[in-house]
């Protein structure tokens, strides 16, 4: 495929995020000034989960970090039991990579649901539309109400 080679480092990033970092939530807000060159070396990633309420997470960009997703805009955690990756050609339906993991919570705690999408571009070539998914099982931790 020849939109492969051009897109080769934002598929290969986007891979990296989703297969190690994205899934293993970080453990800091997004945005500001973190390491003084204007980025904190994370995103944010809107998740839609099975409690019916949308979160908004920070994660790590593809660093391979591990750890746990912070709420944006909000107080508590989202903690990853088991997740997949998917990198998918939107067009035709065709899952490109799948690649799964396990994170850091523990599957004997409370879990919901969770998936929303990374990034997603058109190829100009092709016109095919490819994004990247993640679906994700977390352990909601939040402050008692």
């Amino acid at each position: 495929m020849k939109w492969m080679y051009r897109f080769a480092p934002l598929v290969g990033a986007a891979l990296l995020a989703g297969a190690a970092a994205v899934p293993a939530f970080a453990s800091g807000p997004g945005g500001g000034q973190g390491n003084g060159n204007g980025s904190t070396g994370r995103q944010q990633v809107t998740l839609f989960c099975s409690n019916e309420q949308q979160y908004t997470v920070s994660v790590p960009a593809a660093d391979g970090a591990m750890g746990v997703g912070q709420i944006v805009g909000a107080q508590g955690h989202l903690i990853p039991v088991v997740g997949a990756f998917f990198f998918v050609d939107q067009t035709t339906g065709e899952v490109i990579e799948a690649d799964y993991f396990g994170g850091s919570g523990h599957q004997a705690q409370s879990t919901i649901d969770c998936d929303g999408e990374i990034f997603s571009f058109t190829d100009p070539d092709s016109g095919d539309t490819f994004v990247g998914i993640i679906e994700v099982q977390a352990v909601l931790q939040q402050p008692h109400q």
